[in-house]
C-alpha cells in the first residue's frame, strides 16, 4: 500500500556516473593510426635506397639518411600511439597537420579537416589524461559522441579516397616508372662501362697490356686506382658487379654487367630488347647493348 499522498513517484533518475561513455576508437582514428604507420614503414624503407647510394659514393645522401629514419620512426611512433589511444600521440598528429597545410592544394584538403578533428572537444577527451570519470560533463558527452564527428567522418572519407588513388598509382603508374627506373639503370651500367673500358686502355698504353685479374672488376682496382681512376665503378645500376675478361695474351678484354636479373642470360652479341639481358663492352665497342623498347 502507497502510503504517500501525492500518488506513485517515478523512478529517480540514474546517477550520470553510472552511465559514463567509453574510451573507444573511431573509424576516422583508427583509418588515421593505419596512415601514419603506413607513411612511417614507407620511409624506413626508403632508407635502404638511400643506404645503397652513399655505398655508392653520393656524400650528399648521407646526412639525409638520419633525418629520414628518424621521420620514419616519429610516424610509425605516431601511428601506433593514435592507434592506443595514447595522450601524447595527438601532439605529433597536430605538428603533421599542420605541416600538410603547406602541401597545397591537396595536402591542404586533407590537413583541413584533419586539423578540425584533431582539435575537437571530443577528441580532446579522447586523448585526455584524465579517467573518464574525472572528465567534466560537457567532455563526456563530446567523448559520447565523437564517432559520429562530421569532421572526422570527412576525414575518413578522404583518407579512404587517397588510399584509393595511391592503390589505382601503383597498378596502372608504376610499371612505367620502373620501366623509366630500369632504362636509367641501363644508362649508369653503360656510361660506368665505357669509364672502365678508358681506364683499363690507359692502363695498357702506359704498360702494353690489360691489366690481368677477374673475374670482377673489383679484383683489377689496384692497379687503377689512383693512377688512372679516383674511384672505379665496380657495381652496375642494379648494384650487380661488373665481370671482366682479359685475353690469355692481355691483348684483349671484356666487360660485362649481368643487367636486372643478375644472372648471365645472354645474348653475347647484338641489340637487346629485355632487362635481364647483358650488357658487354669488349675491345673498344659494345658487343651487346639495349636497343628498342625494353621489357
Amino acid at each position: 500500500m502507497n502510503d504517500d499522498p501525492l500518488g506513485p513517484r517515478e523512478a529517480e533518475p540514474q546517477d550520470s556516473d553510472d552511465l559514463l561513455p567509453e574510451r573507444r576508437r573511431p573509424k576516422a582514428i583508427g583509418t588515421l593510426a593505419l596512415a601514419f604507420g603506413a607513411c612511417g614503414c614507407v620511409a624506413l624503407l626508403a632508407c635502404l635506397e638511400r643506404v645503397k647510394l652513399i655505398g655508392k659514393g653520393w656524400p650528399d645522401e648521407t646526412w639525409r639518411l638520419p633525418l629520414q629514419a628518424a621521420a620514419g620512426l616519429l610516424l610509425l611512433a605516431t601511428g601506433l600511439g593514435l592507434w592506443r589511444l595514447r595522450p601524447w600521440a595527438r601532439v605529433p598528429a597536430l605538428v603533421a597537420a599542420v605541416l600538410l597545410l603547406l602541401a597545397f592544394p591537396y595536402g591542404t584538403v586533407l590537413a583541413v579537416p584533419l586539423l578540425l578533428y584533431l582539435l575537437s572537444p571530443g577528441v580532446r577527451a579522447l586523448y585526455s589524461a584524465r579517467p573518464v570519470d574525472e572528465l567534466a560533463p560537457r567532455q563526456r558527452q563530446a567523448l559520447a559522441v565523437v564517432d559520429r564527428s562530421v569532421a572526422g567522418n570527412v576525414l575518413w572519407v578522404l583518407i579512404v579516397a587517397s588510399f584509393t588513388l595511391l592503390a589505382a598509382f601503383l597498378v596502372f603508374a608504376v610499371p612505367d616508372s620502373l620501366s623509366g627506373l630500369n632504362r636509367g639503370r641501363q644508362k649508369q651500367t653503360m656510361g660506368d662501362l665505357r669509364t672502365i673500358a678508358t681506364v683499363i686502355e690507359s692502363y695498357a698504353i702506359d704498360n702494353r697490356a690489360y691489366p690481368a685479374g677477374g673475374p670482377t672488376v673489383d679484383a683489377i682496382r689496384e692497379f687503377l686506382e689512383p693512377t688512372y681512376v679516383r674511384r672505379l665503378p665496380t657495381l652496375d645500376g642494379w648494384d650487380g658487379p661488373y665481370f671482366y675478361e682479359v685475353d690469355a695474351d692481355r691483348q684483349g678484354y671484356r666487360l660485362e654487367s649481368y643487367a636486372k636479373d643478375g644472372k648471365d642470360s645472354g645474348p653475347e652479341e647484338g641489340p637487346t630488347t629485355d632487362f635481364r639481358h647483358d650488357i658487354v663492352f669488349a675491345n673498344g665497342s659494345f658487343v651487346a647493348y639495349p636497343d628498342g623498347t625494353q621489357g
